[in-house]
């Protein structure tokens, strides 16, 4: 019998490395990412795993970082939200302190990203952290 895990988490590393070596924009970089971390959570769920946590970053690391970077960082992880939102059958869970990167990215993705963080608490469901 095969044991499938209850849950995987993953730690993303590397987009800018890549965007460097393949000539590609940061913004982009961070898009392709959202789209390989939407296919993980499709081949998770297909497998039989429960749950799936991506970690995005810490306060400390956001705060090293370019505005630039950071805005295309979140553009990412809020391209993921939104595709994993429309997967019926998944509750997805944002921790963190969102009101922390305010000054940072667009008002409109805050409020979005709280929007995710309110409805995210349902049980019983794939749940994406």
């Amino acid at each position: 019998m095969d044991r499938i895990p209850n849950h995987i988490a993953i730690i993303p590393d590397g987009n800018r490395r890549k965007a460097t070596r393949d000539s590609i924009s940061i913004q982009d970089i961070y898009l392709i990412g959202a789209e390989k971390g939407i296919d993980v959570i499709n081949w998770c769920r297909e497998l039989g795993v429960k749950h799936w946590s991506g970690y995005g970053a810490s306060h400390e690391n956001i705060l090293k970082r370019p505005s630039e970077q950071v805005i295309a960082m979140f553009g990412g992880v809020l391209k993921l939200c939104r595709e994993v939102a429309k997967i019926p059958g998944i509750v997805l869970h944002i921790f963190g302190d969102i009101t922390g990167i305010s000054a940072t990215i667009p008002s409109d993705w805050k409020e979005e990203f709280l929007e995710f963080q309110r409805q995210g608490q349902s049980e019983g469901k794939f749940v994406v952290h």
